[in-house]
């Protein structure tokens, strides 16, 4: 208060007219996004917990779901999970998983990731809570993305999986067919009850999986059979 543009010091008061940022805090945040301190000195502004009961939260391991490997995403398939990251939570607290960021890399695929998906959705347990255009999974964020998610709720003590799914495009082209991605979580980021928002790396493999044509995804066959006359 006080200061005046391109002052260091208040003359009047001898008060500094200048602030350092806390650390880990980039200029214009008012919290940093990781870790929930306050980037201005001050108290953060509070985070809406809902109805999450308990205290401090954590989560007590994250683990690869079992029995999605190399999945195919059929054209013009629909929400077909192709990773999960099964999450356990621990008593302390329920938690609300807020985001997750998503990084897919080509395997053996040469086109954009929009030219194979339509939409990437995420979905704990059989709850879908998020979806996005596969387009905003571009070149220029090297198809990273950090998807927001809505009523992603974990009580205290539970385990359940956050699935990875998606959508293929009506169009394949026949030069993309079995093309190969990879897709792996790096962060997920959750408030418990107190209304600390916490940020990990959940460092799980990365999951394979592969856009196909319809008549590959469905093994569809023509039988043709000469008729007895």
């Amino acid at each position: 208060a006080g200061c005046q543009a391109g002052w260091a010091v208040n003359p009047f008061t001898g008060a500094s007219c200048t602030t350092q940022l806390p650390a880990g805090c980039q200029a214009g945040w008012a919290v940093n996004p990781f870790t929930g301190a306050s980037c201005t000195g001050g108290t953060p502004p509070p985070v809406d917990n809902g109805d999450l009961q308990g205290g401090a939260g954590s989560v007590d391991s994250y683990d690869l779901a079992s029995g999605l490997s190399n999945e195919e995403v059929g054209e013009d398939a629909e929400d077909v999970k192709v990773a999960g990251v099964e999450i356990e939570n621990s008593d302390g607290s329920d938690i609300e998983i807020t985001a997750v960021k998503l990084v897919f890399d080509e395997g053996t695929a040469g086109s954009d990731f929009d030219n194979y998906a339509s939409e990437v959705s995420l979905w704990l347990g059989s709850e879908e809570v998020g979806r996005i255009d596969g387009d905003e999974f571009n070149d220029d964020n090297n198809w990273t993305k950090t998807v927001s998610l809505d009523g992603a709720v974990l009580n205290s003590g539970d385990t359940e999986t956050l699935y990875v799914a998606i959508s293929g495009v009506s169009n394949l082209d026949t030069a993309d067919a079995a093309d190969t991605w990879t897709v792996d979580m790096t962060s997920v980021r959750f408030v418990d009850a107190d209304g600390s928002s916490i940020s990990e790396d959940p460092t799980v493999a990365l999951t394979t999986f592969s856009f196909e044509s319809f008549a590959t995804s469905q093994d569809t066959e023509l039988k043709v059979t000469e008729s007895g006359t």
